[in-house]
């Protein structure tokens, strides 16, 4: 049977890498947030151009 300390040990460590984990995705979300915070507030008239088109183009390839 283990003894105490070493599975406070391991108790410390598994939360230790939990914690990390956790770091990693707030991080990643954090920077996700702010790329599509970005790309909403930059008026991007091409691109919403390029969609209408290809909308249009996609509609008209339609069958009749």
């Amino acid at each position: 049977m283990p003894t105490m300390s070493r599975l406070l040990r391991i108790a410390i460590t598994v939360i230790a890498v939990l914690l990390h984990i956790l770091s990693f995705i707030l991080n990643s979300l954090r920077s996700l947030a702010g790329a599509l915070r970005k790309i909403l507030s930059t008026p991007n008239r091409c691109f919403h151009l390029r969609l209408i088109r290809l909308k249009g183009q996609h509609l008209s390839s339609l069958p009749h």
